[in-house]
């Protein structure tokens, strides 16, 4: 059984595989890894658990 794509079908995955590209393509360009974390999280300053009681409306 052979599969056949329909012009329609290769337009969104050509499509796709574009979107996937200029993606990478930017976030190289802004210097960040292509997939996944890139290690540019904020660091907290000061204490995580404060002893002040949170307030909640």
């Amino acid at each position: 059984m052979k599969l056949e794509l329909t012009p329609h079908v290769k337009k969104m995955v050509l499509a796709f595989i574009a979107v996937l590209v200029l993606t990478g393509g930017i976030e190289l360009w802004m210097g960040r890894s292509l997939f996944g974390p890139d290690a540019r999280r904020q660091t907290v300053t000061g204490p995580a658990v404060t002893s002040q009681p949170s307030v909640k409306l």
